[in-house]
């Protein structure tokens, strides 16, 4: 506090003396509450006073930082049989006073998901340790941090951790959980064949086996197909000769599911013999659909529609060429016209009269004067102007559920401006969106007369598939939104009102979900439908029903709590009597079970690349002293000066309301004006 603010308030101070004794003892010489009343009237009027001056004054807090302690506790499958040594490591580390007085301590789990520990079950079926240590380099960056990783060191997806150099405020130890001893064993790592093929062809398995071991070792590899043995092969695997590559053909003689399973076996006393086969399973179906493209312009969504469709391989697509001869074209289960003009219109009358499917792709180059004449069933006004077309979508669509699939925030395809005019019953899929502005113009329709068709206002549907890829890593969204509209466009005249989504396989029983579409009379999407599923099982005759939930646009089932097996199954609608059958395998493959043993190896890496060391239970003591005597990880004493006005200390105002009230109930009780 300066002089010059020192002076203020002896000025105030005197000023505020000077009024309450002229009026108090000059004026009110003969009462006896005189001197009480000038104390009171000094209080308040030295209290307004110093406000009204608004005066600062400096305020110095302190608060001490404290370094993060991060566990990171593993709940995946494969820790669970160390459950209790974990748990007991964790909660000595965790509740340890002078480690929570040292540091602020926090808890995560991780394993398919990281998150904040607040409970452990252990059930994760796949570990990414790598994911878990970015997130939380990402989320605290710049604060001062130790990590201790509680876990066997087991990964099976993302990212190899063991090279993971954390930022410069991070440190990383390691406490290693289970069995650290290595064991012989014999291991299909991977399985490959085909999701489909067709009676008669012939479709490849190929297998990869490995080694862990320093003997020699004799080795069997077999396969079967549906429980029956279809090829074999004898091998010999050492410490170094320690991977062996088996591949084989397989024939596909009848229809249905094919399971496939691969096994290695041998004389060794192995720990762990989950790993020793792995299943897969093949549909074989009698009939593909075949999809012929026309088009007398090159463009790269010709390969991008060829690549999506056959992504499903029931689906075959060809290139006809001129001239367009009926035997040629009867083949043909879905015709994709692509930029076509007048000299398509032999082929266009071809496909209306057999009732095939037909989808017309096009774009800036296209004649619309000459498709105009087609009566394809729609007309464009010509107005020759390209313009960059954006998607939005219709939520009020009902043909089929295409929820997974949303380009309104893609890249925009390339078309004309110009009014169109629909005169077939149709359903809108997207909407064009032109300079920000949304249109009522369609950029995708359906037409749901007689004959099935589709038509898009627009092409460069390539940016699509390749945006799909860059928010997703792969391209299978749009591949499976392509493959539903050949779907609809190639089935048959009549739609059924029932539709089911559905995977022929399913790894674990976690992924068994299957989706329905019901529609009424009018081919409506029925929200007010009563589905229910009745599945059972082909080896024992269990059975269940289970009711369908509405979701979104569709309705979906969960049968996670069915065991590993082939199954049979009726989904009925309850009301009208509607109902369709099918059939699925549910596999039991764990990555978890795949290795048991501590990878003390990658652990002991992760460790060295950040400052750190690997820790067994017994050695928590150590951890904990190291932890005590880091300098690195000391608290910290942050000093904050703040400037506090003296109008914002309550106190005065309480003093200035006392003052005032005493003296007015003083005067009034007594008679004073």
């Amino acid at each position: 506090m300066n002089s010059y603010t020192v002076l203020l308030i002896i000025l105030a101070s005197v000023l505020a003396f000077a009024i309450s004794v002229f009026q108090y003892r000059y004026k009110e010489k003969r009462s006896r509450w005189k001197n009480i009343l000038a104390v009171l009237r000094f209080v308040s009027l030295s209290t307004v006073f110093l406000l009204l001056l608004n005066l600062k004054f400096n305020s110095t807090s302190n608060t001490i930082i404290k370094p993060n302690l991060f566990l990171l506790v593993d709940n995946s499958e494969s820790i669970k049989p160390y459950q209790q040594e974990l748990l007991k490591v964790y909660n000595d580390l965790g509740q340890d006073a002078k480690v929570d007085k040292r540091f602020t301590v926090k808890s995560f789990t991780y394993g398919a998901d990281f998150k904040e520990l607040d409970s452990i079950s252990f059930t994760d079926e796949t570990t990414d340790i790598a994911s878990a240590l970015q997130n939380i380099e990402q989320i605290y960056t710049t604060e001062q941090t130790k990590i201790v990783l509680l876990g066997d060191g087991m990964q099976n997806i993302g990212e190899e951790y063991q090279y993971l150099q954390l930022g410069e405020n991070f440190s990383l130890d390691a406490i290693a959980i289970g069995d650290t001893t290595q064991y012989d064993d014999l291991n299909v790592v991977s399985l490959f064949a085909n999701d489909y093929s067709f009676v008669g062809n012939q479709f490849p398995l190929e297998a990869n086996i490995a080694y862990t071991g320093k003997q020699p070792v004799k080795a069997v590899i077999r396969a079967t197909m549906n429980n029956k043995e279809v090829a074999k092969k004898n091998i010999t695997l050492d410490k170094n000769n320690n991977t062996e590559n088996f591949s084989t053909t397989l024939k596909a003689t009848s229809a249905g599911i094919k399971n496939i399973a691969v096994t290695v076996s041998s004389s060794l006393n192995e720990k762990n013999l989950t790993n020793n086969s792995l299943e897969t399973a093949v549909e074989v179906i009698d009939e593909r659909t075949k999809v012929g493209i026309i088009s007398d312009y090159k463009h790269p969504d010709l390969g991008t529609l060829k690549t999506s469709i056959e992504s499903n391989k029931q689906r075959e697509v060809l290139f006809l060429d001129k001239p367009y001869t009926d035997e040629k074209l009867a083949d043909i289960d879905l015709f994709i016209f692509y930029q076509i003009g007048a000299g398509h219109k032999r082929v266009v009358e071809y496909a209306k009269s057999k009732n095939v499917g037909s989808f017309f792709i096009f774009g800036a180059n296209t004649d619309w004067n000459a498709v105009n004449k087609l009566n394809l069933g729609f007309e464009k006004e010509d107005l020759g102007q390209k313009e960059a077309i954006f998607a939005t979508d219709n939520q009020g669509f009902s043909l089929f559920d295409v929820s997974d699939f949303t380009p309104t925030n893609y890249p925009p395809l390339s078309g004309e401006l110009g009014d169109i005019l629909i005169t077939n019953p149709h359903e809108i899929l997207f909407f064009q969106k032109i300079r920000g502005v949304d249109l009522k113009d369609p950029l995708l329709a359906f037409f749901t007369g007689e004959q099935k068709v589709a038509v898009l206002f627009a092409s460069d549907i390539w940016k699509w598939r390749m945006q799909t890829y860059r928010n997703e890593n792969d391209f299978t969204s749009f591949d499976s939104f392509m493959g539903k509209i050949a779907f609809y466009l190639s089935s048959g005249q009549q739609k059924n009102r029932l539709q089911l989504n559905y995977d022929k396989v399913f790894p674990t029983p976690k992924q068994a979900l299957i989706s329905a579409t019901f529609y009424d009379k009018t081919y409506r999407f029925d929200e007010k439908a009563q589905l229910e599923i009745t599945v059972s099982r082909t080896t024992d005759g269990f059975s269940q029903k289970t009711p369908f939930v509405l979701k979104n646009s569709s309705y979906q089932v969960d049968l996670s709590n069915l065991e590993a097996g082939d199954y049979t199954f009726t989904v009925k609608e309850k009301k009208e009597g509607i109902s369709t059958s099918g059939s699925f395998k549910i596999s039991m493959f764990s990555l978890e079970a795949q290795v048991n043993t501590t990878d003390k190896t990658r652990l002991t890496q992760i460790a060295n690349n950040n400052n750190g060391k690997v820790y067994y239970p017994n050695q928590l003591a150590n951890l904990k002293e190291q932890l005590l005597e880091d300098d690195s990880f000391k608290p910290i004493q942050r000093s904050t000066k703040n400037v506090v006005p003296l109008i914002g200390f309550k106190w005065l105002l309480v003093i200035l309301c006392i003052t005032l009230t005493a003296e007015w109930f003083i005067r009034k009780y007594n008679g004073l004006l």
